[in-house]
């Protein structure tokens, strides 16, 4: 369900580094004990950095003069896309964070911060919350009235996620850590909170509801963001010990000849993003840190075949169907997948090139069309049958891509 602006990433990722820096009462929260043999404790290949601190300084200030302009007077909630007054609560706790980072790095004085903590806390106090256990999945940001599916306004909202509250938990913690005076205001919203009905058997749930209006109640979470926010609710004594573990669903393999930890469940992403929140933020147990690294090499392995970079976050798409991207090491079993209806058309010398293992693109959802591509690099596996493009669904149209070295 998240959703979040560059410019909140921007300088929630700058004051984040100068977190570490900072005399932090917020110590790791311990995991299971768990001893990933597959992974290689040697650290990536070490590269010169030069002194990139003028550069991080600007991208902060340009970043928050986005976010003092986007800053919704009535709520104190701030708009993460300039003319989408809506926000997740992965929103919220990323305008949360960038309020405080803001404020480590001298960008704004002790009476600015109070007067806007005060304001977005007093409206975490007040809006409603969905089926009175959590809040809901979006809200205006104009007023901090609930909505529905569709944006619209509604009394019922239509469910939870699991993995947004745990973010904001995570800056609720540091809030009520670095701000103490705003402890108290902090404590008032988690209170709030339902939480039992969130963890529950060890694990995440997140609940929404069906196009009939009936309750759906569902594990939620995958490798790398299932653990970063289980550390969340862990922060306010509320464990989910199963979630927490990276051993509970990872499963070992190679992946561009370097070993890692993947999801074993259906519908996975292994991507960067919750690994460098949870470094930056609270800091990595042993085995996040080795599973972190482990990600960073097979990106390293990526740019040494492609020259391609990973992108460590989501994308979103501005035409519709306005669907999420997520830029992933490894999904659902290995390829590129398409799972919903989509037109994709690719601009001059666009490529689509996979790993010299498996499938390239893989189509799972009717009404697909895939135009314009350069396709290239599947497995030579007669056994699986590998292929460039793999369809599985009724009405796929594949037209004018060229397929090379598949």
């Amino acid at each position: 369900m998240k959703k979040r602006g560059l410019a909140i990433a921007a300088i929630s990722a700058a004051g984040a580094l100068l977190w570490l820096g900072v005399d932090r009462q917020l110590p790791p929260v311990p995991v299971l004990p768990l001893a990933i043999d597959t992974l290689s404790p040697a650290p990536v290949e070490p590269v010169r950095l030069r002194d990139e601190s003028e550069l991080f300084r600007a991208a902060a200030e340009r970043a928050w003069g986005y976010v003092e302009r986007h800053i919704e007077p009535g709520s104190g909630l701030v708009r993460t896309v300039p003319d989408y007054p809506v926000a997740t609560v992965w929103d919220i706790a990323s305008g949360l964070a960038a309020l405080l980072s803001a404020h480590e790095l001298d960008l704004i004085a002790d009476s600015a911060l109070d007067v806007r903590l005060n304001q977005m806390l007093q409206t975490l106090t007040d809006i409603p919350l969905f089926d009175r256990a959590a809040f809901n999945k979006t809200y205006a940001t104009t007023d901090g009235r609930m909505l529905a599916r569709d944006d619209s306004a509604s009394a019922r909202g239509f469910g939870w996620s699991a993995i947004d509250l745990g973010r904001l938990l995570v800056w609720l913690r540091i809030t009520a850590e670095r701000q103490p005076g705003h402890a108290a205001a902090v404590e008032r919203v988690v209170s709030r909170l339902d939480l039992s009905r969130i963890v529950r058997d060890g694990y995440l749930h997140g609940e929404d509801l069906d196009r009939r209006g009936r309750s759906r109640v569902y594990q939620e979470g995958s490798l790398g963001y299932e653990q970063y926010a289980a550390r969340g609710f862990a922060l306010w004594g509320h464990r989910a010990e199963r979630a927490l573990s990276l051993a509970t669903n990872g499963e070992a393999l190679e992946l561009l000849g370097e070993p890692i930890l993947v999801d074993r469940r259906p519908r996975s992403c292994l991507t960067s993003e919750p690994f460098v929140l949870e470094g930056l933020e609270l800091g990595w147990s042993d085995d996040a840190a080795k599973l972190a690294g482990a990600v960073l090499r097979v990106q390293q392995a990526r740019f040494r075949m492609t020259g391609e970079l990973t992108m460590a976050s989501e994308d979103a798409s501005t035409q519709p169907p306005f669907h999420f991207y997520y830029y992933c090491l490894h999904a659902d079993a290995g390829p590129f997948e398409i799972a919903r209806s989509v037109t994709l058309v690719g601009e001059e010398g666009a490529v689509l090139a996979g790993p010299g293992r498996g499938d390239v693109l893989r189509i799972t959802a009717r009404d697909v069309t895939v135009r314009g591509f350069t396709i290239r690099g599947t497995g030579t596996s007669l056994d699986q049958e590998n292929a460039g493009i793999t369809g599985l669904a009724d009405r796929i149209r594949i037209l004018d891509n060229e397929l090379d070295d598949v």
